[in-house]
């Protein structure tokens, strides 16, 4: 057993370009946000929403998150996550041996395979793991890394993260990334909260 402090990480920025304020928009009643903090929430308290919106760190910080805000000098739209996460350590505990980032736009993401990604990076070998679909492509859910393994990324922030992945380890993920409002919609039809808590 080995005793790695593990942090969770969300991204959301204010503004978005597909779907206007995304991370904020009404989804069965609350912000999008809303879900994936209360979801974390129950998995660990080491919980911190990174963002350049102050009423996306207020909402978080009123329901129990802590939060960041974002670098004024990492707030273009097109910055890769990577970057952010690396920002983010500055203000983890000295001590995090990883941080796990949840996108705020997952609402159906299940608590247990959260929990699962947790425990692969808490008490194996594992440095770095990503999520796909059941058809192998990259949906980007979650991610989960450590802070040794973060350092040797390429930190351009011209090149995406997709193209400067070093993943040892892939996790199914078929939960829905909403960036439009059709991706909204499907997503609201399959929610449950009976998979989420």
């Amino acid at each position: 057993m080995k005793n790695r402090k593990i942090v969770f990480l969300t991204l959301a920025k204010g503004q978005s370009l597909r779907l206007k304020n995304k991370n904020i928009i009404s989804f069965k009643g609350k912000p999008l946000i809303h879900w994936v903090i209360k979801k974390i929430l129950r998995i660990s308290k080491n919980y911190y929403v990174n963002s350049d919106s102050n009423f996306i760190l207020d909402y978080s910080k009123k329901i129990g998150a802590k939060t960041i805000k974002r670098n004024k000098n990492l707030l273009d739209n097109s910055m890769p996550s990577r970057v952010l996460m690396m920002d983010s350590f500055s203000s983890f505990p000295k001590d995090t041996y990883a941080v796990i980032h949840v996108q705020a736009n997952s609402p159906n993401l299940e608590i247990e395979k959260l929990k699962k990604v947790y425990n692969i990076l808490k008490y194996t070998d594992i440095e770095d793991i990503f999520s796909i679909n059941s058809n192998g492509e990259i949906n980007g859910s979650f991610w989960g890394i450590t802070k040794k393994k973060l350092k040797i990324y390429d930190m351009n922030i011209k090149i995406h993260d997709h193209k400067a992945l070093k993943t040892e380890c892939w996790f199914v993920d078929d939960s829905i990334d909403i960036h439009y409002r059709h991706e909204l919609k499907k997503a609201e039809k399959i929610f449950s909260k009976k998979r989420l808590y």
